[in-house]
Parts: structure tokens; C-alpha cells; sequence
């Protein structure tokens, strides 16, 4: 497999994955808000935390070299995309929920949360091109351009 679909993975990953949510676990996945964050701040901070966990993965990537095997992929997967990913959930959960966007953003923890459980479970998952896909739609749509692919 040739180190640009690793990273494409990865970036697609990463982007989902960073996007998730903000406030206080309630230990059922949901958050509440931890303070008044306004929109554009969250959008902003969000976005910055999913830029650098993004170019963080991307050096990581280039490190493996200009092709990796399938055992070196799921290796990334679990001891790189999944630790970051799952810092990024935490950075971005810390932020707090824009008042009225509590419910979108639980929503979006919930799936992306999800998302890096399977992945953990299984790093063979990092193959699939979709995994993240419903959380890229949900970051995308609370305006976290670059936690949703970048779009």
C-alpha cells in the first residue's frame, strides 16, 4: 500500500476523529457544557486542535516510508491514529459546547467515539474509507472544517 492512501486514511481519520465534541463527560459518552463557549471560539479552537493533530499524523506518516505493508499499517492505526485521535476527542471535549449546540455536538462525540472504539478493536479497520464518514458529515456541519476532511 503506498504511503498517500495511508495518509489519506489517516487524515480522514484524524479529521473525524479530532472533530468530536466538547463539556464534561457524563461517563454515557454524552458531554454537558463545562462553560460558555461562543461559536466561533469552538469553531476556531476545534479547528486549530484538528490542524495540529493532523499535521502531527502526517509526520508520523512520512516516517513509514514510501510503501508500508498491511502489518505496518495497523501498527499506525493502533499506536498512532487511535492515541491521537482519542487526545484530540478529549482537547476538543474540554473546549465546552456552544449554548444550543449541546445536542449536535453530543451527537457527534457519540459517533466518533464510536468510530475510534472500532478502530482500537480492530486497527485492520483503518482500511475502510468510510469509517468516519458520519462523523465527518456531523463536524462538517457544526462548521469544523478541518475535523471533517478539510472541506
Amino acid at each position: 500500500m503506498k504511503l498517500n492512501a495511508t495518509l489519506a486514511t489517516a487524515c480522514v481519520l484524524v479529521i473525524a476523529g479530532v472533530a468530536a465534541g466538547c463539556g464534561d463527560d457524563n461517563g454515557d459518552g454524552t458531554t454537558t457544557a463545562a462553560a460558555s463557549i461562543s461559536t466561533a471560539d469552538f469553531v476556531a479552537q476545534a479547528n486549530q486542535i484538528c490542524k495540529q493533530g493532523n499535521a502531527e499524523i502526517e509526520k508520523a506518516g512520512k516516517k513509514l516510508g514510501e510503501s508500508v505493508n498491511e502489518a505496518q499499517l495497523e501498527d499506525f492505526a493502533a499506536n498512532t491514529l487511535v492515541p491521537s485521535i482519542q487526545g484530540q476527542i478529549d482537547d476538543v471535549k474540554a473546549l465546552g459546547a456552544p449554548a444550543g449546540q449541546e445536542s449536535s455536538v453530543n451527537q457527534l462525540i457519540s459517533t466518533v467515539q464510536a468510530d475510534v472504539d472500532q478502530l482500537k478493536a480492530d486497527p485492520s479497520k483503518v482500511k475502510d474509507d468510510h469509517l468516519f464518514d458520519d462523523a465527518n458529515r456531523a463536524a462538517n456541519d457544526l462548521g469544523l472544517k478541518e475535523c471533517a476532511g478539510g472541506s
